[in-house]
C-alpha cells in the first residue's frame, strides 16, 4: 500500500506505484430503519490528469502521479490521513472539497462522486466493512441546535439519519419553539455550562423528568458495556475480521497493509483477551462467552504462538488488571479534581450558580535572584 497525498491550492495529487485493483462488493441499503435522503450527487465527475512533469530520472519505476482535482473554480481540496478515510480494499477514499465530502474511486480512472451537501458536515469515517461513511452534521450553534449523526451508503449513496441530539441553544429554531411553548426552565434551574443537558435539561421534557437526564445517559453506557463488552474486544474482533478477509488478497500492497494492521494478533490481543475473560468470568457471562469465542477464533487463525502466549502473557495482564482495580477501589482516580474560577462581574450576573466558583485574582510575578 503506497499512497501519498499532497494537498495543494489548485487540486489534489495521488501518487501510487501500480494500478491493479479488484472491485469490492457492497450490498444495498437496509430499508426502513432510518430517515432516508437522496444522494447528494447523482453524477460522476471526471477531471483527473496525469502529471508526468512531476517525475524525473530519480523517480521509482512504475510510479504515476495523478492530479485528481483540476477544476480552477474550486480552490481547496484536502484529505486527512489520520482518520479512517479508505475503504478496506484501498481502492476508494474520502476527501474534503470545500465544505463537502467526496469519494474518489482510483479503480475507475479516479472518478469523483459527491457524498454530502450539508453546510456543517464533519468528522467522516468509513465503516470497517467499507459499506458506509459515517459523519456528523454540527448545527449546535446555528439553525436547529442539533448534533446529527448520519451515514451515506458507498453502494447507492443514499444518506440516512442515524441519531440526532437536540438542545435549545439561544438563537436556534429549537430554542424559539420552546420559548413560544413556554417550556424553557428558569436559569436558576440549570447550569449554564451544561448547555446540552447531560446533567439537567434547560427545558421541560414531556417524558423525561427532572433528575433522570444523567441516569439515562449512564444507563445507556452501562448497557452498551454489558452487551458489547470492553473496547479491546471490539478492536480485536475488527482487526481479526480484516486480516481474515484480506490476508490472501491478489494485491501485495493490500496484503502487506493488513499484515501490519494484524501485528497485535500474535501477542497483544491474545494476552488482553485472556485477561479480560478472567475478569468477566463471574461478572458478565455474556461478555465472557464473546471473549472466549473471539480468543478461540484468534488461536485457530494465528496458530501455536497465540495459544502459548494467551495464558502466559495473559496472566501478567490479569495481575496488572487486578492491581489497578484495587487502586481505583481505594479512591485513586484518573482525572484531577475539578475547580471553577470566574470574575466579579460574572458572579454578579449569575447569582443562581449552584457550584462554588473561586474569584479570579491577579498574581504578582516574583523575580528570583
Amino acid at each position: 500500500w503506497r499512497i501519498f497525498f499532497c494537498p495543494v491550492f489548485t487540486g489534489m495529487f495521488l501518487l501510487f506505484s501500480a494500478p491493479s485493483y479488484t472491485v469490492a462488493q457492497s450490498p444495498g441499503n437496509p430499508a426502513g430503519k432510518f430517515k432516508v435522503e437522496p444522494p447528494a450527487g447523482t453524477e460522476l465527475v471526471r477531471e483527473s490528469r496525469e502529471r508526468q512533469d512531476m517525475l524525473d530520472s530519480k523517480s521509482p519505476a512504475g510510479l504515476r502521479v495523478v492530479q485528481i482535482t483540476t477544476d480552477p473554480e474550486i480552490a481547496s481540496s484536502n484529505i486527512y490521513t489520520e482518520i479512517q478515510v479508505f475503504t478496506p480494499d484501498s481502492r476508494r477514499f474520502i476527501f474534503r472539497r470545500q465544505r463537502d465530502y467526496w469519494l474518489c474511486d482510483t479503480g475507475d480512472n479516479f472518478s469523483l462522486r459527491k457524498l454530502t451537501d450539508e453546510p456543517r458536515a464533519q468528522a467522516p469515517s468509513v465503516s470497517p466493512d467499507g459499506k458506509w461513511m459515517y459523519y456528523f452534521v454540527n448545527t449546535t450553534t446555528t439553525t436547529d441546535g442539533a448534533l446529527t449523526l448520519k451515514r451515506v451508503s458507498l453502494d447507492n449513496f443514499e444518506r440516512q439519519t442515524v441519531l440526532s441530539i437536540d438542545s435549545p441553544i439561544p438563537g436556534t429554531q429549537l430554542y424559539a419553539e420552546h420559548l413560544a411553548n413556554q417550556t424553557l426552565k428558569d436559569p436558576s434551574e440549570y447550569q449554564e455550562g451544561d448547555v446540552h443537558g447531560q446533567f439537567i435539561f434547560r427545558h421541560r421534557h414531556p417524558h423525561i423528568k427532572r433528575g433522570q437526564e444523567t441516569e439515562f445517559i449512564l444507563k445507556a453506557f452501562r448497557r452498551d458495556f454489558e452487551v458489547n463488552g470492553p473496547s479491546v474486544l471490539r478492536i480485536a474482533r475488527t482487526v481479526l475480521a480484516g486480516w481474515k478477509r484480506y490476508k490472501n488478497h491478489a494485491d501485495a500492497r493490500i496484503r502487506n497493509r493488513f499484515a501490519w494492521e494484524a501485528r497485535d494478533l500474535t501477542v497483544t490481543f491474545p494476552a488482553s483477551l485472556w485477561a479480560a475473560r478472567q475478569w468477566f468470568r463471574e461478572r458478565n457471562p455474556l461478555v465472557f462467552r464473546k471473549l472466549t469465542t473471539l480468543l478461540d477464533d484468534m488461536k485457530r487463525e494465528v496458530g501455536l504462538k497465540a495459544r502459548l502466549v494467551a495464558p502466559l502473557a495473559g496472566r501478567i495482564v490479569w495481575s496488572k488488571l487486578r492491581q489497578e482495580a484495587r487502586r481505583l477501589k481505594a479512591g485513586w482516580t484518573y482525572e484531577p479534581p475539578t475547580f471553577y474560577e470566574t470574575n466579579a462581574s460574572m458572579l454578579g450576573c449569575r447569582p443562581h450558580w449552584k457550584f462554588p466558583a473561586v474569584p479570579i485574582h491577579w498574581v504578582a510575578a516574583q523575580v528570583r535572584g
